[in-house]
């Protein structure tokens, strides 16, 4: 063992690692290695000194080198050993990293320290580049997810944010982005970060030539990167750009290229004055990402500016078209409000069998008119997607019998049977558009009759499954009709197309009624089918699925409520001779005194020296029209509460909106419809014979009773007929000061919430005769 104890002091003296002994924190002894990692010749420039004076004044912690020199001396001697590291200070002044190992021996009954000192100076240096790498990635990594939650309008900031995060990393001068502008012939700076003390460029840097800088854009399309550590490098062929960079005091650049595909839009650059620096392939591979994000990002943005301007032009033209369709409906409708209303006039009056069978030829005629002229409304609005569909509670059972109604004579004069089956565990009381639903059975058992010469047509619904919200129900038309070619039944949902021009020819039509039941279809969130063979028959059919509405009861049957007298003074404010004459007409034949004024100046000039109950008000006349008229009128504190009804040939969606955002009441679209306006006007119109205005004389006790009983006695007319317009008439009722609160009409209100009308006619029946007989006594 003692000739190996002997090599302990050559292992000392010759070991690569520094070595030293201390003893009460001096250094009492130490090899050459350590000697020569501090920067100096010999060991006696080191003895008896503290190894804390070889260091800086404070570690990289922050801590006072001599004060933690200390700490690390006692752990060590209490522990036994100690491994940590350290920054020395060589003579020349740099530092270098080292490991220490301090070890306690006992010699001699005295406690020295053994250092053995590990240089780490290529390991802190690899440790602090893979520090910066992921650094370098994280900020990287965060631009990115910056541009994918940013909304186009927070490109800009996000990129002025990237640059100056680019910047800063690198500790450049500047950094930018120039993008080509007029086709490629012009660069202009666009963005721009500038370190502190670094004067902005950009303000001098707009729309300037392309052609100034053939060499460093040749680089850029075809190298896909510029990287100049030395600015004096540029080659004497490019001697102009060179002294371009070098009056900017410029001494290193990277420049980036931006592609929208194949098509070079611009670059990214980083620009250092104070110092040369070159930018490893990792670092120019990362940098790189983000200028394919700046490329991506500006690419949407080009891409929706040109989307935001087709669709712009595209709205422009549908709003042309809209335009144009609006003016052309009520052109169309104007003259055939006349020729509509005329013949219900005539129809009226004694006629011979020969005069009356011409009359219903023209009716059909005009009816066919006006249905092709909704069908081409209609579409447009689809088409537009202008069409909102109703939540609202309705009774199948109706929707489906008003279907059929329409539809009976004309199936009986050929002969057809035409009958719906509708079985009993189908729910009846549904959340829909009725409307809707309705306008798509009708045109399909209007095709169906159409094309079936003999036979049967079936309109049917079938429950295929429910749970306590929702029913999945199937609608379908069956005929046994001539039937549709396999080859041609694509072309049936598309817009003025039929089977084939024969067919046109044989049975007329446009071909849009089924173009819109399949666009309304699909808006309720279904599609129709179609099965057909030649010769024997047809199915169209569609599935939805409809919320189901509460159900207490036994559930009403359609009736159709009869067009009674109405009573009132009524102001027609109309412009067009005829349509005043069919108006009037109409309108005297349900009972209504009528005063008639051709603008909305003479209507003003009525109503402030008459007393009227409602006012049937045009909206497109000479002098001041419909719109403004209104708006006058419900400035005024005494006609505020006068019910107007728009009567127009306007009939588009946003017509009827309109009318209404002026301060009409109500909307009837010409030509007039006489059961249509009965409807409205019984609607409007709360009073029978002998109103106030009709007598002209203040409302007494006895005109409150006598409006409250011809109210109720409407009321009950409705829940008989098992009318929709029941419910208004209940709102107006409990809105009349002598039957406020009454718990009968809330009882009611309930029932024809629930479409339980025969229930609420026995409910009312008290109340009706409580009010007649008051009036009696």
């Amino acid at each position: 063992m003692k000739p190996h104890r002997a090599l302990i002091p050559a292992l000392f003296e010759h070991s690569a690692n520094g070595m030293l002994l201390i003893a009460d924190d001096l250094i009492v002894d130490c090899n050459q290695a350590a000697v020569q990692m501090l920067g100096y010749h010999e060991r006696t420039d080191l003895l008896n000194l503290s190894p804390a004076l070889f260091s800086p004044p404070t570690q990289p912690d922050g801590r006072d080198s001599l004060e933690k020199a200390r700490e690390m001396n006692a752990t060590a001697v209490a522990r036994g050993s100690h491994r940590f590291e350290w920054v020395h200070r060589a003579r020349g002044g740099e530092n270098t990293w080292v490991e220490v190992l301090l070890t306690r021996i006992r010699h001699e009954g005295k406690d020295l320290l053994h250092a053995v000192w590990n240089r780490i100076d290529d390991r802190k240096r690899a440790e602090a580049h893979l520090r910066r790498q992921l650094r370098f990635e994280e900020m990287v990594s965060d631009i990115s997810a910056r541009f994918v939650s940013a909304a186009q309008d927070g490109v800009d900031a996000a990129i002025d944010d990237a640059l100056a995060r680019m910047g800063r990393f690198f500790r450049a001068s500047r950094s930018y982005v120039f993008q080509f502008k007029e086709e490629g012939t012009l660069l202009s700076n666009t963005h721009e970060w500038c370190a502190e003390g670094v004067p902005p460029q950009i303000q001098h840097l707009t729309h300037f030539p392309a052609s100034e800088s053939p060499w460093f854009i040749a680089q850029l399309r075809h190298a896909r990167c510029l990287h100049l550590p030395d600015v004096s490098a540029i080659p004497d062929e490019a001697a102009g750009e060179r002294e371009m960079l070098q009056s900017q005091d410029i001494r290193s650049l990277l420049a980036l290229p931006l592609f929208n595909e194949e098509t070079l839009t611009g670059f990214c650059g980083l620009d250092i004055v104070d110092r040369s620096y070159t930018w490893t392939d990792n670092e120019i591979g990362l940098l790189k990402t983000i200028v394919q994000i700046f490329a991506g990002a500006f690419a949407r943005r080009e891409a929706e500016r040109t989307l935001r301007e087709a669709k712009e032009t595209a709205e422009a033209a549908t709003l042309a078209k809209s335009r144009f369709l609006a003016n052309m409906s009520h052109e169309i409708r104007t003259p055939m409000n006349a020729i509509t209303g005329m013949g219900h006039l005539l129809a009226q009056t004694d006629l011979t069998n020969q005069q009356r069978d011409y009359l219903s030829k023209l009716q059909a005629s005009a009816d066919s008119l006006l249905r092709l002229l909704n069908d081409i409304l209609d579409l447009s609005k689809v088409e537009a997607n202008h069409v909102e569909l109703e939540r609202t509670r309705f009774d199948l059972s109706t929707v489906l019998e008003n279907v059929i109604t329409g539809f009976t004579s004309r199936a009986e004069s050929q002969g057809l049977d035409l009958a719906v089956v509708f079985p009993p565990d189908v729910p009846r009381l549904l959340i829909g558009d009725p409307l809707r639903l309705g306008q798509i059975l009708s045109n399909l058992v209007a095709n169906a009759i159409k094309f079936t010469p003999r036979g049967y047509v079936r309109l049917c619904v079938d429950l295929l499954d429910e749970d306590n919200d929702m029913a999945h129900l199937r609608f379908a038309v069956r005929d046994s009709g001539i039937g549709i070619p396999a080859d041609q039944q694509a072309r049936l949902f598309k817009p003025f197309s039929q089977a084939d021009a024969s067919t046109t020819r044989r049975f007329g039509g446009t071909g849009l009624g089924l173009s819109i039941s399949q666009h309304l279809t699909r808006l309720m969130g279904g599609q129709i089918q179609l099965r057909s063979e030649m010769n024997k028959g047809s199915e169209f059919w569609f599935e939805l699925q409809l919320p189901k509405a509460a159900s207490r009861g036994v559930q009403p049957v359609q009736a159709t409520c009869p067009l009674g007298c109405l009573a009132g003074r009524v102001l027609l404010v109309e412009d067009n001779p005829l349509n005043q004459e069919v108006a009037q007409g109409l309108l005297t034949r349900m009972g209504l005194t009528v005063s008639l004024a051709d603008n909305g100046e003479q209507a003003l000039h009525q109503l402030s020296e008459s007393i009227f109950d409602l006012v049937l008000m045009d909206v497109q006349m000479p002098v001041l029209d419909g719109y403004e008229t209104t708006r006058w009128v419900r400035g005024q504190k005494a006609l505020d509460s006068l019910p107007i009804i728009a009567m127009t040939a306007h009939a588009m969606g946003e017509d009827r909106q309109r009318c209404l955002s002026s301060g009409m009441n109500d909307f009837i679209a010409k030509p007039i419809n006489p059961a249509t306006l009965h409807r409205v006007l019984a609607r409007w119109l709360p009073k029978a014979a002998g109103t106030l205005a009709a007598e002209g004389s203040p409302e007494t006790g006895d005109t409150l009773e006598k409006s409250a009983a011809d109210l109720l006695r409407m009321l009950a007319m409705e829940l008989q007929a098992c009318s929709p317009d029941a419910s208004d008439r209940v709102a107006q009722l409990r809105e009349m000061t002598s039957l406020k609160g009454s718990p009968v009409l809330d009882r009611v209100a309930d029932l024809v919430e629930d479409f339980e009308f025969e229930q609420a006619s026995q409910a009312l029946e008290p109340l009706l005769t409580e009010i007649q007989g008051g009036m009696n006594g």
